[in-house]
């Protein structure tokens, strides 16, 4: 089944006790103690080094208290991302409008996705987990994926990810969306959400 991470302001707040560090190492533990996916380039943080942060935080505070004074901050995405920026670049942070516009782009592509995996017999829903990053750009195409996690099979993982590519093809964008969007897949059976109702299983060489 297709899921959408919650958004990190909607977490519990927890306890952080984090000394100061090397931004990138600073930067793993965040997402060891958070189970939060960070997206940033690495020429961004590199020869950065975090805030200490000693105390309880919702994990988006969490992660603003370890960026202060490097300049950068936190951009959540309506998927549930969290992507770290320069400060100038928050100039341009999306309004409602833009918001809205990236949950309808990600509906249409969790749709289009499923029609693929459900196509699949090696990539039907229900025995394995994953979740993919995904980067589109207008006019729709998709841009680039990360594999964020594993499903547990080299030769599934390349398929799943060939699938989430061509799922891009008849999407159509008037912008680019403000992150990148987060597809999780959970191991329930499709019998019991209906994720592949309707949707055949094509053949091995039909593809």
């Amino acid at each position: 089944m297709l899921s959408v991470p919650i958004l990190p302001s909607t977490l519990a707040a927890m306890e952080f006790s984090f000394p100061e560090a090397e931004l990138s190492l600073a930067l793993e533990r965040y997402a060891e103690r958070t189970g939060l996916e960070l997206f940033y380039e690495t020429d961004l943080i590199e020869g950065k080094r975090s805030s200490p942060v000693e105390g309880i935080f919702s994990p988006e505070q969490g992660l603003l208290e370890l960026l202060r004074g490097t300049g950068l901050t936190v951009r959540a995405t309506p998927s549930g991302g969290m992507t770290i920026v320069r400060k100038e670049e928050m100039r341009a942070v999306p309004g409602v409008r833009q918001v809205e516009a990236d949950r309808r782009l990600l509906a249409n592509l969790q749709h289009e996705i499923m029609r693929e995996v459900c196509a699949d017999p090696d990539l039907r829903p229900g025995s394995y987990a994953a979740r993919v990053a995904v980067w589109v750009a207008p006019p729709g195409s998709i841009e680039r994926v990360r594999l964020l996690r594993s499903t547990g099979n080299p030769r599934r993982d390349g398929r799943l990810l060939d699938a989430v590519r061509r799922s891009g093809a008849d999407m159509r964008v008037s912008a680019a969306p403000s992150g990148p969007l987060l597809i999780a897949i959970e191991p329930r059976p499709p019998m019991l959400t209906g994720d592949c109702h309707h949707v055949p299983v094509q053949q091995a060489g039909h593809r």
